[in-house]
């Protein structure tokens, strides 16, 4: 009869060692198991803790039968070949009138994807704590003097992000520099700039070019002439015109901003627009 019975599992994390980190309850069966959880003797400190799992033991414990030695090797941990096995072997079998099977099995799928993305962030994150812990950490310390020490390592990250954050703006600011320099020969009297800020042209009063603020990644972009009034109708037109005779990804819109996005070809994207705008008659 044993025989015909399987534990199917579905953890958050698993690893080479899994069944060693699984509670001790979980295995032995006690003589109130039909009571719920919430009124069996031996639960402690919640509803699915047992006592034994804490290294303690109700004298009810005694009388628990363990059954590990007999399903553990009738336990089934689901882990990715799973889905894989759900997703691309049986959903193709079943017949396309079978509507609420089919979805059914596209709606656990993506319940297990949800469960495995966040076990394998959280296998990640023990291995980062497990590597911190053995570089940084010197476990004879009393634990006081660990947490110091991490305390002290996170005020040095602290400093040493500030100090990237500054970095890249610098060099983010040496890119629109860069840009402006390899312009300089092509656009001539037309191209306006502010160092290590901004660069561009002015297009029958729109300005059009690449910008970098703190800690942000250049950027190209059209600006309204005036932030508080809405620009004519002919700038939006022209701007409108400018882009679609141009290869570009879906900018952003916002207040001040006919168009702008992030890039890193700022060169490349500005200098499309003033060729365009020069094809097209705006620049004269």
């Amino acid at each position: 009869m044993d025989d015909s019975i399987f534990v199917v599992v579905l953890p958050n994390y698993v690893d080479d060692s899994f069944f060693d980190h699984i509670n001790k309850s979980v295995w032995c069966l006690p003589q109130d198991w039909q009571s719920s959880n919430q009124i069996r003797r031996c639960s402690y400190k919640d509803d699915i803790s047992c006592l034994c799992d804490f290294g303690r033991e109700d004298v009810m414990c005694q009388d628990c039968e363990n059954l590990k030695h007999k399903f553990i090797k009738q336990t089934v941990v689901l882990d990715v070949d799973f889905i894989n096995w759900l997703e691309y072997k049986c959903l193709p079998l079943l017949p396309l009138d079978e509507c609420l099977l089919r979805s059914a099995i596209v709606q656990f799928v993506d319940f297990l994807k949800g469960v495995f993305n966040n076990r394998l962030n959280h296998k990640l994150m023990m291995d980062i704590q497990r590597f911190l812990r053995e570089q940084l950490i010197d476990s004879n310390e009393p634990l006081m003097e660990q947490w110091k020490t991490i305390a002290e390592k996170k005020e040095e990250v602290e400093k040493l992000m500030k100090g990237l954050d500054q970095l890249q703006t610098s060099i983010g600011k040496e890119q629109i520099d860069e840009w402006r320099e390899l312009l300089m020969p092509q656009w001539g009297r037309w191209l306006k700039f502010e160092k290590r800020e901004s660069f561009g042209i002015n297009i029958q009063g729109v300005w059009c070019g690449c910008w970098c603020g703190e800690g942000e990644k250049p950027y190209w972009g059209f600006m309204w002439p005036n932030a508080k009034e809405e620009p004519a109708q002919e700038q939006k037109d022209m701007v409108k015109n400018i882009l679609k005779e141009t290869d570009n990804p879906q900018p952003n819109t916002e207040r001040g901003w006919f168009a702008w996005c992030y890039t890193w070809h700022g060169d490349e994207r500005c200098n499309m627009f003033y060729e365009t705008a020069l094809r097209l008659g705006y620049l004269k």
